[in-house]
């Protein structure tokens, strides 16, 4: 996870953040197209990795919006919750 950071801090993104082991990434940059940036991020942790990697990016304002409309509310958690 060390190197994942380091590689998004070389490709200019700032405030890094890498979450447990799970290959997700929190930082600050800008881009008016996602899917551009995804691709261009896909390619370059690929080449670095030395295997493909699926990117997706997703605004902080969107994941923000998911949780004040609370998705599980009302879901009952048990062990066969996943």
């Amino acid at each position: 996870m060390a190197q994942l950071k380091t590689e998004f801090e070389k490709m200019g993104y700032e405030k890094c953040t890498t979450l447990l082991n799970s290959g997700n990434v929190i930082f600050d940059g800008s881009c008016e197209d996602l899917e551009s940036m995804a691709l261009t991020i896909s390619k370059h942790i690929g080449d670095v990795f030395g295997f493909p990697i699926h990117t997706i990016v997703v605004l902080f304002k969107t994941i923000s919006n998911l949780l004040k409309d609370s998705p599980f509310e009302g879901i009952e958690v048990t062990k066969d919750t996943r």
